[in-house]
């Protein structure tokens, strides 16, 4: 709508503690890098919520190696969708840190950028319309893949159409190839669904039928499965009851029913097959029980492909590979899939199997890949899964799989990538992935996983890149054996319980240990880590002064420490690494003076040192930050003007000094496009109601008078959101001229800053105002009709005046209207049935009025009636 939500966006200071997202890349590269990371807030919204990607299942072919492709895993958007059970990690670091503020604590100014930029982080760009470096340090840690790294002599795979019924989201394309992709940690080479655009139903070429079985396959008694002996042959053969089969959605277009029993091949399968797979692969008795995903897909294969003869050479791998296949898909909901076109059909598996790719012209029938993200699994992935021996990538990410990790992945030795994140997973880390030797990419992010991480991944795994555990249950110290992955560019332990850091590698360059159990002194070792680009460890434990250990850091872009418990003067060797984009040390309590050199971080562009206890005045040396876009210094013992050499910082666009004893005039920045010096001894420039680029002025409590503002007359200020005025002295009129000079104005916020006024007739005049807040301000008379015509309204809080009469029925036009607060006035009357016309309210207090007590039933209808205070 404007520019500042057009631009990447920013988790501001504001916000509560600033911590990066749960994910990372393995390497930055010198180019760009220009992905945005949650805050800790919307990590835990969306910690709460399964995680869909927008971009589909398999990615084009970019990048060239395991680096490329982590940054591409990093760079991907989010949109959520189903609730998350994991909830019991959320809390932990609010009850360790009582120093941070939760969401509801938040200043006006806080909830406008928490809404403006949906609470990311680092980047400032969404509002400043550039393109500056330091887009070249940032990562979205809870970003999804959408590109695959494919070597340049690999031809790209071709699309299939796909077979699912119009109206339903396509999430990938069937490529097919001609010779085996390089593969790399990733997503798979895709074509991504056009927005707004359905996929057309068309059939896919088959050898064989073509659809699979409404409930599973089902033989008479006489074409039931035989064993080779009698404890292996059940009296009545395998069938599939209503209740045990997997349910089915609807038929796709272009796809046949499965046929009935009776026209099923009447060939019973051979002795020898069931003897076969429950040699190789299934030694359990689930072959013989009638219902398992086993005994299920053995069925479906006998009727398919009867003629497939386990003692032939030839056909040895179609039949481990089509039943293992079959297996997976009984297992996990397969005929509820989003897409699973030619899945447990005659088809020939390769070219005709969605999402699913094979091996070169050596091996042109061998299954190399196998990627079914976001299609909606249900269950848990059976054991049988190591009998597709040639996998190099699966991708099972962001489904509702349940269960454990199975310890038979281990076997899979050419597993380069394994992808199970953002499902429902529990249990250990299973020690035998250590076997998986190939591994590059191991990515078990948020799911619910507990226990240590297993030193084979430290001994085994030489070939590893990239780490990513995070938003898990894990914790006990780190393995030492981890110092061993000399090829480890990439990990990420964000948001689980670990509480010791040992030796890791050198060829670390991407290191979040954030949101942990950390405690004492600062580890050492961290110093070694010479190709380090981003390091966070905000909220922890940490104590004591920061050693003088980073002068080997040449590369590191960006350190955050913010919610430890540090004291001291930050290193000199940190103030001294000239790629240093982002510094925060927030909410610490260093307690010493403010720094006065700072031409030893040129590219610095964010440095955030909001509640240090930091004393003195903003050193003049500050202007040699010629690139820094955001400065936040609120909560410190800071005093004097602030020094007129702020005016050499002309791409400054963001500054924070509220709750300090900083006095005199506001220099003005013409480029600045959030102003907050709320609750200080600040005088504000008169320019600012007038500047061009602001979006934000925060000046709470600074005295300003009704004579201060702009005339009533004409537009003051184009490009101005947000104003919070609370504390002020305003006088004794609600100021309605605000609509005309401020005409793109969103929030209002006038808590305790008019003495007594009528509430205004011209609230219509505010046609884009979303928040309005105007909290013991001595309103009286009626809240007028036209309220009604603001139709942008999300929250609406009048509280603590003197209005009456009843509250008006043009309430219900209010569609948008999430919060509504009219409590301690003196309302009479019904509360209107319209209310129930807002289905989005959360939000309601009308307690402390004279209402009737009868709530109409159209309110008490509503999702949210129960947490309403009426």
């Amino acid at each position: 709508m404007d520019q500042a939500r057009d631009e990447p966006q920013v988790n501001h200071p504001l916000h509560g503690v600033s911590s990066p997202s749960s994910t990372s890349s393995s390497v930055l590269s010198s180019s760009s890098l220009s992905a945005t990371m949650p805050s800790r807030m919307a990590r835990k919204r969306a910690r709460n919520s399964r995680c869909r990607r927008k971009n589909g299942f398999l990615a084009s072919a970019e990048c060239i190696s395991i680096s490329c492709l982590v940054v591409a895993f990093i760079s991907a958007e989010y949109v959520c969708s189903q609730q998350h059970p994991y909830q019991q990690h959320q809390n932990q670091r609010e009850q360790q840190q009582p120093q941070l503020r939760r969401a509801t604590d938040r200043s006006p100014l806080e909830r406008w950028l928490t809404v403006t930029d949906a609470e990311t982080d680092f980047a400032i760009e969404k509002r400043h319309n550039s393109d500056l470096p330091e887009r070249d340090v940032r990562v979205n840690i809870f970003a999804r893949p959408t590109t695959m790294p494919v070597n340049d002599a690999t031809p790209m795979p071709t699309e299939v159409p796909s077979t699912r019924p119009t109206g339903r989201p396509t999430p990938a394309v069937t490529p097919s190839m001609t010779q085996a992709p390089t593969i790399q940690p990733s997503r798979m080479p895709t074509s991504a669904p056009v927005p707004g655009e359905t996929s057309t139903p068309t059939s896919l070429p088959s050898d064989g039928p073509t659809a699979r079985p409404s409930q599973g396959p089902t033989q008479s008694p006489s074409q039931g499965p035989t064993a080779d002996s009698a404890t292996d042959t059940p009296s009545q053969p395998p069938t599939v009851s209503e209740t045990d089969a997997p349910s089915v959605g609807p038929t796709p277009a272009g796809q046949t029913l499965a046929p009935s029993s009776s026209s099923m091949p009447t060939n019973p399968p051979p002795e020898s097959l069931l003897s076969y797979l429950t040699r190789t692969l299934t030694d359990d008795g689930s072959l013989q029980t009638t219902g398992t995903p086993q005994a299920l897909a053995l069925e479906q294969l006998s009727m398919t492909n009867p003629s497939l003869d386990p003692a032939n050479p030839i056909e040895e791998l179609e039949i481990v590979q089509r039943y293992a296949l079959n297996t997976l898909f009984y297992a996990t909901n397969g005929n509820d899939w989003f897409v699973n076109g030619q899945w447990t059909t005659s088809a020939p598996i390769c070219n005709n199997w969605d999402n699913i790719i094979c091996g070169d012209a050596t091996q042109p029938n061998l299954v190399t890949i196998i990627a079914l993200n976001e299609n909606d699994m249900m269950g848990s992935i059976p054991s049988e899964i190591r009998g597709l021996r040639g996998l190099t990538f699966i991708d099972f990410a962001g489904n509702s799989l349940t269960g454990s990790i199975p310890p038979q992945l281990g076997q899979l030795a050419q597993l380069d990538a394994l992808d199970l994140q953002s499902n429902f997973l529990v249990g250990m880390i299973p020690t035998e992935l250590g076997t998986a030797t190939a591994l590059r990419s191991l990515s078990l992010f948020s799911n619910q996983l507990t226990g240590p991480i297993p030193p084979e991944i430290g001994t085994s795994l030489p070939n590893l890149e990239s780490l990513l555990l995070n938003d898990n249950l894990l914790d006990g110290q780190l393995p030492t054996t981890l110092s061993s992955l000399t090829q480890l560019t990439s990990l990420i332990l964000e948001a689980n319980r670990f509480s010791g850091i040992s030796t890791l590698p050198s060829s670390i360059e991407i290191l979040f240990v954030n949101e942990n159990n950390f405690f004492g002194d600062f580890p050492m070792q961290i110093g070694d880590l010479t190709n380090l680009r981003l390091f966070n460890a905000a909220e922890n434990s940490f104590s004591g002064a920061l050693p003088d250990i980073f002068g080997g850091l040449t590369n590191l872009a960006e350190f955050k420490m913010s919610a430890n418990f540090l004291s001291g003067d930050i290193p000199t060797s940190l103030l001294n690494i000239n790629s240093l984009v982002n510094l925060d040390f927030s909410l610490n309590t260093l307690g010493s003076n403010f720094p006065s050199i700072w031409n030893g971080v040129p590219s610095l562009t964010n440095l955030n040192l909001r509640d240090c206890r930091m004393i003195g005045n903003v050193p003049s040396d500050i202007s040699a930050l010629e690139n820094l876009r955001v400065l936040t210094l609120s909560g410190n013992n800071l005093f004097d003007p602030l020094p007129a050499e702020l005016n050499l910082l002309t791409s400054l666009r963001e500054l924070y000094v509220a709750e300090t004893t900083l006095s005199g005039v506001t220099p003005y920045l013409e480029n600045l496009r959030i102003l907050d010096i709320g609750t200080t001894f600040l005088q504000l420039d008169a320019q600012y109601f007038s500047s061009p680029n602001i979006q934000a002025l925060d000046v709470a409590a600074i005295g300003i008078t009704g004579a201060t503002l702009p005339p009533p007359d004409g537009v003051a200020s184009e490009s101005l959101r947000l104003l919070d005025l609370t504390g002020n002295r305003l006088g004794n009129a609600f100021p309605v001229q605000f609509a005309t000079n401020f005409p793109n104005l969103e929030t209002l916020i006038l808590n305790d800053a008019i003495s007594s006024g009528a509430a205004p007739e011209t609230l219509n005049l505010f046609q884009n105002l979303v928040t309005l807040s105007a909290v013991n301000c001595g309103l009286f008379g009626n809240l007028p009709t036209t309220i009604g015509a603001v139709t942008t309204l999300t929250s609406l809080t009048l509280s603590s005046n003197i209005l009456s009469g009843n509250i008006p029925s043009e309430i219900g036009q209010l569609l948008d209207l999430e919060e509504f607060n009219l409590d301690r006035n003196f309302f009479g009357g019904a509360i209107p049935s319209e209310l129930g016309l807002l289905t989005k309210l959360k939000d309601v207090n009308l307690s402390g009025n004279s209402l009737d007590a009868a709530v109409p039933q159209q309110v008490q209808d509503l999702p949210n009636f129960g947490d309403f205070v009426l």
